[in-house]
C-alpha cells in the first residue's frame, strides 16, 4: 500500500474522531431518511446488503427498521473473502473479524450473491464520483469485484466527502453516493 494511503487514513480517522456522537447520530438519521426515501422509490430492490457501523460510521441501522419488508444482509469475513448473510434482526449481530458486529454464519443463511439488488458500502472516504478508499483490507473491493452488475452505493458523511482520492485499477467505484444533499448517480452527478 502506498505512503500516502496509508498517511489519508490515518488524517482520516483522525478527523473523524474528532465528531461528536450525538452529530454522527444525527447524520446516521437524516442519511437513513433520505435512503428509505429512495428504496421506497424502487419496489424492485427487495435485497439489500449493508453493513454494521463502526463508532465513527453512519449508522443506517433506522433503515432496516423502518424498511422490514426488505431482506437485509450483513457481511461476514473469513480468511480474506467476505459473504453476506440474511439477518432479519440486526440485535443478533455478534463482534467479529476487527470488532466489527457481523452475522453467524450457522444462524444466518448466506444470500446467492446474485440475488443481491443493491450493496451499501462503507468507507472512510469518498468522492462525489464514487471513488472511495477503505480502511486498508481490501475486503469490499475484491467482493465487489466478483459482482459488477450489481449496484454499488456509498455512504459518507460530510466530512468523509473529498475532492478527490487515490484510486488504482483494482478499487472499485460506486454507482450512487448517499451524502446529506441527497442520493446521487455517479454516472450523472445528478440527485437521483
Amino acid at each position: 500500500m502506498p505512503s500516502d494511503k496509508r498517511k489519508l487514513r490515518k488524517d482520516i480517522r483522525q478527523k473523524l474522531a474528532g465528531l461528536t456522537n450525538s452529530y454522527i447520530t444525527k447524520s446516521s438519521n437524516e442519511l437513513s431518511a433520505i435512503l428509505i426515501d429512495w428504496l421506497n422509490d424502487k419496489p424492485d430492490m427487495l435485497n439489500i446488503a449493508l453493513y454494521a457501523a463502526l463508532p465513527s460510521e453512519a449508522n443506517l441501522r433506522m433503515t432496516t427498521q423502518l424498511l422490514p419488508k426488505l431482506k437485509w444482509h450483513y457481511p461476514f469475513v473469513s480468511h480474506k473473502t467476505m459473504s453476506f448473510h440474511r439477518v432479519s434482526n440486526p440485535d443478533s449481530l455478534k463482534k467479529g473479524f476487527s470488532d466489527i458486529f457481523e452475522p453467524n454464519p450457522k444462524v444466518h443463511p448466506p444470500v446467492i450473491t446474485s440475488e443481491l439488488d443493491l450493496i451499501i458500502c462503507p468507507g472512510l472516504g469518498f468522492t462525489q464520483n464514487g471513488y472511495r478508499i477503505g480502511r486498508g483490507g481490501g475486503f469490499y473491493d475484491r467482493f465487489l469485484s466478483t459482482v459488477p452488475d450489481i449496484p454499488r452505493m456509498g455512504v459518507s458523511l460530510a466530512e468523509q466527502l473529498y475532492d478527490s482520492l487515490p484510486h488504482g485499477n483494482h478499487d472499485i467505484q460506486m454507482n450512487y453516493m448517499l451524502t446529506p444533499d441527497g442520493i446521487h448517480s455517479t454516472e450523472t452527478q445528478s440527485v437521483v
